[in-house]
């Protein structure tokens, strides 16, 4: 991708990297006491692309993930991610690839990696942000982030290669992915299912969704409506 950006023909490479790379507004932390017991999950920044971290240990409505990742370690992570199907599995991606997957609405895929140690470890060449959901919002975002994943006829996940680092594989996802609807938008929808007051609306960039969480970072649990 770095390569794109040295040698791409000056405005148009940058612009439609930061299109499919993924503004979002946040409001003040809602806070809930009454709540079940908290969550903590992550979310990460690699520069253009952002994936959800949540703990292996509460899958809840993902437990289906087990079946794919059965040497998983249950005191770890999953990090799950969505994009351009073709984009994201090619790791680096060319100038057609991000052409067509900037202009076109294109299939999508969820990218799932199982963690072994804390996402700060893990990614520690990378943004890190922690954030305090309320159980009843975590459920609500796992169940959302289950609608992501296609499903054959037998309502199984879709399995359709290799991941790009460590333990992880990638899946047919449900969602064109296409310049305004890409991994950023879909990592903010996410959140704000487990309501993080996160806005959706021309969601570009990575840094779209990375800066008004580090507002939140060390807030009270955030809340549901």
């Amino acid at each position: 991708m770095h390569s794109i950006l040295k040698h791409g023909r000056h405005l148009i490479g940058p612009l439609l990297l930061s299109l499919l790379a993924g503004c979002a507004g946040a409001a003040e932390p809602r806070t809930d006491r009454t709540a079940a017991p908290d969550v903590t999950i992550y979310v990460v920044s690699h520069g253009w692309h952002t994936g959800i971290v949540i703990p292996a240990r509460q899958p809840g409505a993902l437990a289906f993930l087990e079946d794919h990742f059965p040497a998983a370690d249950a005191t770890g992570w999953y990090e799950i991610g969505w994009g351009d199907r073709r984009f994201y599995q090619a790791g680096e991606g060319n100038l057609w690839l991000t052409l067509r997957a900037g202009l076109l609405p294109t299939a999508s895929a969820l990218h799932v990696v199982a963690l072994p140690s804390m996402p700060g470890d893990y990614f520690r060449h990378g943004q890190v942000v922690e954030l305090t959901v309320s159980e009843a919002g975590y459920r609500a975002m796992i169940a959302r982030i289950a609608d992501s994943f296609s499903r054959d006829n037998d309502d199984h996940i879709i399995e359709i290669g290799q991941g790009l680092y460590g333990n992880s594989r990638f899946f047919a996802a449900t969602g064109l992915f296409h310049a305004f609807n890409n991994c950023n938008r879909w990592t903010a929808v996410m959140l704000k299912e487990a309501g993080v007051p996160l806005g959706t609306f021309m969601v570009l960039t990575a840094d779209d969704v990375m800066e008004p969480l580090q507002a939140l970072e060390h807030s009270d649990t955030i809340a549901t409506d």
